[in-house]
């Protein structure tokens, strides 16, 4: 068999290394995946959205009927629980035209309660959030978040919901002492044992791992990440696409402080999930990408080129 020549390795070199870049641009862990969102942030909005609290598994237009004869009964408490979760499913699903027109409807009804109008502000600040102007979405989330302070108790985990967009706001301004600050204090309201809770707290606690990657503390960066890992495999199914973006991100970090024998087996079972769950897919790809990578650091240069084709 003919010996490679050195200018063959150097440009295969080249090409695993333009690869590799590429691959970094697009899979890196505070660019979530959940599931791929265009949010460098928003790993968590996903699951939230997706309607994984129980009163969010109905559909957007049961929930726009149960709020309506909610409030026809004057069940003020239950209409919050319905409007909640009709803002989050449709922001979620990408109808936000139709979560604009109930905000405005929450936020301009006559004699409507203040829990409604301050739940309206939080959605606002979330649809604002979504289309990328974070400076316009502060004064919602502080208006939703005074009044949702002060009744912590009867509704803690719009509480910690709208503390975690907070914190999510000052992730995309690049203000990451704030916004620890803020996922640190979600987490305090997202202790309850429900699944739902569970599902909340990996949120966050996975885009804390985000914000330790991002500023080069990759030991807590892990840490955080294996952390929602768990929570996540505690409630969804094991394919679920959540967890299969947790893996990536846990596997990104390994690749950064060097553990390339164990980011390769992370990036092998992320990818096996999406290729079984979501076919072929651009999340399925990002992860071939990252295989290839570690492959690389292995110093299987061969594998990593093959991997790709």
């Amino acid at each position: 068999m003919k010996t490679p020549s050195l200018s063959f390795f150097f440009a295969t070199t080249a090409a695993i290394a333009l690869i590799v870049w590429m691959a970094r641009g697009a899979m890196a862990p505070s660019a979530p995946p959940n599931n791929e969102l265009p949010l460098s942030a928003a790993d968590s909005l996903y699951n939230e959205a997706q309607g994984l609290r129980g009163v969010h598994l109905m559909s957007g237009l049961d929930l726009r009927t149960d709020f309506e004869s909610s409030m026809a009964q004057n069940d003020i408490r239950s209409a919050v629980e319905f409007a909640f979760g009709f803002i989050h499913s449709t922001i979620g699903t990408g109808a936000l035209n139709d979560a604009a027109i109930f905000i405005d409807q929450l936020q301009g009804a006559q004699n409507s309660p203040l829990v409604l109008r301050s739940l309206g502000s939080c959605g606002v600040g979330y649809l604002k959030i979504k289309k990328g102007s974070t400076v316009d979405a502060l004064q919602d989330l502080t208006i939703c978040i005074e009044y949702f302070a002060s009744n912590r108790q009867l509704y803690p985990h719009i509480y910690g919901h709208a503390l975690h967009l907070m914190a999510l706001l000052f992730h995309e301004q690049g203000l990451y002492d704030k916004s620890l600050e803020y996922y640190n204090l979600a987490l305090e309201f997202r202790k309850q044992g429900t699944t739902d809770s569970q599902i909340d707290r990996a949120a966050t606690l996975n885009n804390i791992g985000n914000i330790y990657w991002k500023i080069g503390l990759f030991s807590r960066a892990l840490s955080y990440h294996e952390r929602a890992l768990l929570f996540k495999q505690n409630v969804l199914p094991p394919e679920h696409a959540d967890i299969s973006a947790s893996l990536n991100n846990i596997g990104n970090v390994l690749n950064d402080i060097g553990e390339f024998e164990s980011a390769l087996e992370f990036h092998k079972t992320a990818y096996e999930q999406r290729l079984n769950s979501l076919g072929n897919h651009s999340s399925t790809a990002h992860s071939l990408h990252n295989i290839s990578e570690s492959l690389f650091h292995l110093d299987r240069h061969q594998e990593s080129i093959e991997i790709m084709k």
